[in-house]
């Protein structure tokens, strides 16, 4: 099946212990305590999305991935955007941002009053961590723990 192709070819090119993470229980479901109207949208996204004058891209780190995170100010600057993420082709989040990290689409649904607002900081790590252990110890709790400063009420994940 592909998902054993793809662990056999990060063992062979990268790590050779690799192992997906798996977990005995989903993890529970929390529905928002208001309507959505009223809610505060954090967002949290593994497109490597970073600003070009402010941060450091991310590195592949020879195969490993790279489980640090950058915090990016809502609204942004298009035009200080750059993507750092070799694992998926960009030419589609070239021409629209939002298919990866969809501020402008967050931003219109708080205009329409569809949602309460969204949260002044992004958040954005590289989906691409076959050495995952560090993301699970280090990068989710450091990105918790700012997203509660933030205090969203609902939290939307954009994965890639």
């Amino acid at each position: 099946d592909r998902m054993k192709q793809i662990r056999e070819h990060i063992r062979t090119d990268w790590v050779p212990d690799f192992e997906w993470a798996s977990y005995e229980h989903p993890a529970p479901a929390h529905p928002p305590s208001k309507p959505l109207r009223e809610c505060q949208v954090g967002l949290v996204s593994s497109a490597g999305v970073y600003l070009r004058d402010r941060h450091a891209p991310f590195e592949e780190r020879a195969g490993r991935g790279d489980h640090s995170f950058r915090v990016l100010p809502f609204p942004l600057d298009r035009t200080r955007i750059a993507i750092a993420h070799e694992h998926y082709s960009h030419e589609h989040a070239d021409v629209d941002l939002n298919c990866v990290l969809p501020v402008d689409a967050l931003a219109e649904l708080a205009h329409e009053g569809r949602i309460g607002s969204v949260s002044p900081r992004i958040y954005s790590l590289m989906g691409y961590v076959p050495v995952w252990k560090p993301l699970l110890t280090e990068t989710a709790p450091a990105i918790a723990c700012l997203v509660a400063e933030d205090r969203p009420d609902v939290v939307l994940y954009a994965p890639v």
